[in-house]
């Protein structure tokens, strides 16, 4: 899984849960306010921190399986 960001640096993502962290404050987001399937596993999410009114997106892509 890859996880990409339109921050340039300072989200990082809890690798159990999936859930970043605002690159503002540091507080562990816990849902999106929006999220979009681009397709082909692709995912974007939009977030904004309730502690700091910081907002962010993430992207990530799932692997995609061929059906039989």
């Amino acid at each position: 899984m890859r996880i990409h960001s339109d921050v340039p640096s300072g989200v990082t993502v809890n690798q159990i849960l999936g859930r970043p962290v605002c690159p503002s404050c540091g507080e562990t987001m816990f849902a999106a306010v929006e999220t979009h399937f681009l397709g082909r596993g692709r995912i974007s999410n939009r977030w904004s921190c309730e502690a700091c009114d910081h907002q962010f997106q993430t992207s990530m892509e799932l692997p995609f399986a061929e059906c039989c």
